[in-house]
């Protein structure tokens, strides 16, 4: 019996929301990695307004149904992201273009203001076969959890696409049980990074639970009060 991928199962490999943020700035393995995706473009700052009825990760069908019904043109390229000191990612990506304006108008889970945009119109979506182009990865760190996340990320996304039709996935029970196996790796593998992220996050630098507030004023003073108690 053919098993059909639960879209719920999506967010459980995904890397871990609190952590995965826009970067801060163009650090030299950012520009490498931008360099390799596109030599001809740079990242930039693009606002995100996100359009009513725009859906989650759904960006190529939301640009579209702005530009039918009010105009304008879709721009493809990679929304960058990355988890400090642990790896960048950039993620395919579709932005709305109205006259010399660019606007994400997806929502996104880090709910920032603006997103670092790589234009790369040359790589667009397939609508016809609604074929994924994997994001793209580099460690920041050499840990064998980071490589192996990395690893495991890009063997997920293989498989998912080697049993994709028209963007529907849909697994033998063999399969289903290798990418549940996996899903659950990575899972483990989060809670890792994420662990080594609370212990190694500097101390003025601002709060991974984005409260706006530098870390020794907030969650770093919370632990270190919780461990006197």
């Amino acid at each position: 019996m053919a098993l059909t991928w639960d879209a719920r199962l999506a967010e459980s490999f995904e890397p871990h929301h609190v952590f995965r943020k826009r970067p801060r700035r163009v650090t030299d393995e950012l520009d490498r990695l931008c360099h390799e995706i596109n030599p001809a473009a740079r990242p930039i700052d693009v606002p995100v307004r996100p359009r009513p009825g725009a859906r989650l990760h759904m960006c190529f069908s939301n640009v579209k149904s702005a530009c039918a019904e009010h105009g304008g043109t879709m721009l493809c390229g990679w929304l960058i992201w990355e988890w400090a000191k642990t790896f960048i990612e950039a993620e395919h990506h579709a932005v709305w273009q109205r006259d010399r304006d660019l606007i994400d108008i997806t929502p996104n889970l880090a709910s920032c203001p603006t997103v670092m945009f790589l234009p790369d119109p040359g790589r667009s979506f397939d609508f016809e076969d609604r074929r994924r182009r994997d994001n793209k990865r580099v460690a920041l760190r050499r840990d064998t959890s980071v490589r192996e996340y990395l690893c495991l990320a890009r063997q997920y996304v293989a498989l998912e696409e080697a049993h994709s039709i028209c963007g529907e996935v849909v697994f033998d029970p063999q399969t289903a049980a290798r990418a549940r196996s996996i899903t659950l790796r990575l899972k483990a593998l989060e809670g890792e990074l994420a662990s080594w992220s609370v212990k190694n996050w500097g101390r003025n630098e601002p709060c991974w639970c984005n409260s706006g507030l530098k870390h020794k004023c907030c969650c770093l003073a919370r632990r270190a009060l919780s461990s006197h108690r």
